[in-house]
């Protein structure tokens, strides 16, 4: 689970004439997957996470306009360096793309270029079409213990692809009153089950920002 909003994937110096690009992280929220790539480029590269404080915004919108703030703060006026940056390259990585075009969206004067990586974010699109399939918006709400059910199956698939039948793992979910309970169920089976070594704090709240990230997926338009 991230702890910074704004991390730094390469050594480029900031100057006021460089460009810098910011690239908004995936579906798994942190950007360490970038870094040989940043490390690649000309240009000042910073990626955007998606930490604990991010878990307050329900919607892509409000999570773009949060993230816009802290890129304001800690990169257009840089508070290490005093440099003014007016403008930013900006990315977006898989889920980034429609955080990315929602920010852009709004300050054409500030973003020099807008870019997709993997914009059509196939995984996520291929879960999210099951999810439409099955819950119709206008179910959503009603049938939320199932839709948070199945999201926390994906997000067990990333550590213990084979721990559990699908049917019985969510069956077994379903049959839990609350998302808390659910993650503490999820939790504590990853704990026993996978080769990782986890901090069990660190894993329930990977866990809850999952569910919050895909949440805001299903219902972005």
């Amino acid at each position: 689970m991230p702890t910074r909003v704004i991390e730094r994937l390469n050594q480029i110096e900031m100057t006021p004439q460089q460009v810098p690009v910011v690239v908004i992280h995936p579906i798994e929220g942190h950007v360490n997957m970038l870094r040989s790539w940043a490390k690649q480029m000309k240009y000042p590269v910073f990626g955007v996470q998606f930490t604990q404080e991010a878990m307050q915004y329900e919607t892509v919108e409000q999570l773009a306009e949060f993230y816009w703030t802290q890129i304001e703060k800690e990169i257009l006026r840089h508070s290490s360096t005093g440099v003014v940056v007016p403008r930013i390259h900006l990315c977006g990585y898989s889920f980034g793309s429609p955080v990315a075009f929602e920010m852009a969206g709004k300050r054409h004067g500030r973003v020099a270029s807008l870019t997709f990586l993997d914009g059509c974010h196939s995984y996520v699109n291929g879960q999210l079409s099951v999810f439409r399939n099955r819950f119709p918006m206008v179910e959503l709400v009603n049938r939320m213990g199932e839709v948070e059910s199945e999201i926390l199956y994906m997000f067990v698939q990333q550590y213990v692809p084979t721990m559990i039948t699908k049917r019985e793992f969510v069956e077994e979910l379903v049959r839990l009153s609350t998302l808390e309970q659910r993650i503490r169920y999820v939790v504590r089976e990853l704990l026993s089950k996978s080769q990782f070594q986890f901090d069990q704090f660190d894993l329930e709240l990977a866990a809850r920002s999952y569910v919050n990230k895909m949440l805001m997926a299903i219902k972005y338009q």
